[in-house]
């Protein structure tokens, strides 16, 4: 038996093919994923502080949810007339946590919400502020340009792949040529 020379598994050719198909699913997936990563972007770009809604309401109970790995999702703040707020996990730190957990029963907050989220961007009491605005303010820009960042990636990714589309040459086998020569002689 005759071996061609470096058969072996390390000279054949990579197949790095793409079908168009599968090209323009994953074009279309990271075009959608783009325009979700633009939508982050603007919802947590800063505003003024005249632009957020005011609220005060009396403290019930609050809620701090995580997410995976343990790590902060959200807090959320209950009050007396059956309503609650968020606060992003991005902005709770340590400090906050721990002020939020001894806040008592019935105590007054006074709040600052994003319009264009539905976040608490600054909370305090009568006595002390818990969250400063600038703080919230600027985690939410940090979290809202990696956000962006991750969408030009998947941007690049979309045109990466709608090029592949373009240029991808559908090979045509010999059952495919089977099959056309037996529809052009009528059987």
């Amino acid at each position: 038996m005759k071996q061609k020379f470096m058969s072996n598994k390390w000279s054949r050719k990579n197949n790095h093919d793409i079908s168009r198909p599968r090209a323009i699913f994953i074009a279309v997936l990271s075009l959608l994923m783009t325009l979700i990563s633009a939508k982050v972007f603007l919802t947590n770009s800063p505003i003024d502080k005249s632009e957020a809604i005011e609220k005060t309401a009396v403290f019930d109970f609050c809620d701090i949810q995580y997410g995976k790995n343990f790590s902060l999702a959200y807090a959320v703040l209950f009050f007396e007339n059956a309503e609650e707020e968020y606060i992003r996990g991005i902005c709770v730190n340590q400090d906050l946590r721990k002020d939020i957990e001894a806040i008592k029963k019935g105590t007054e907050l006074h709040m600052l919400i994003n319009p264009r989220n539905n976040y608490i961007i600054e909370l305090r009491t009568s006595t002390a502020e818990l969250l400063n605005f600038d703080y919230a303010q600027n985690k939410l820009r940090q979290e809202g340009v990696s956000f962006l960042y991750l969408g030009i990636f998947m941007l690049a990714l979309c045109g990466y792949f709608v090029y592949k589309a373009i240029t991808t040459k559908e090979r045509i086998t010999k059952a495919d040529i089977k099959f056309y020569w037996n529809i052009m002689r009528g059987k």
